[in-house]
């Protein structure tokens, strides 16, 4: 009789550890998915932010191009052209 408590202690325990496992294991898969949604979230917004960049430096070049054809234009009417 005690020999059979023994073994069903084990299994008790043995579930018990097979329970935890599972549940650490969730729990490592909804870390690793909230991982990657924060990682992915933080590649947009430094996407964006690039974007947002590029754009006001592209507006800037347009700004200088426009003024360095008028200012040619202006140069070549005084020459003549």
């Amino acid at each position: 009789m005690e020999g059979l408590r023994k073994v069903l202690d084990k299994l008790h325990f043995s579930k018990d550890q097979t329970v935890s496992i599972k549940g650490l294991m969730e729990h490592l898969a909804s870390l690793k998915k909230k991982h990657e949604s924060e990682v992915l979230s933080k590649e947009v917004m430094t996407s964006t932010d690039i974007l947002q960049s590029s754009s006001t430096e592209i507006r800037d070049v347009k700004s200088t191009l426009q003024a360095l054809q008028i200012g040619l234009q202006t140069l070549l009417s005084m020459v003549g052209y």
